[in-house]
């Protein structure tokens, strides 16, 4: 329960930094890099990895 509980507050960390990015006007593949330098090191975790795939889709393919 408390892993759940650890896992909820990761993800509403991730939301809480995508509408900050988006308030700050960054583009989709703006947002994409930070979360790509995310992805590295000691930060690295499927949960930072969910944004930065969806966000280096293709919206128009």
């Amino acid at each position: 329960m408390l892993h759940n509980g650890i896992e909820y507050g990761d993800i509403q960390l991730i939301c809480a930094a995508c509408h900050l990015m988006l308030a700050l006007g960054m583009a989709r593949k703006e947002m994409a890099q930070e979360f790509d330098v995310s992805t590295k090191g000691i930060l690295e975790a499927f949960l930072i990895e969910i944004p930065h795939d969806f966000l280096n889709r293709d919206v128009e393919g």
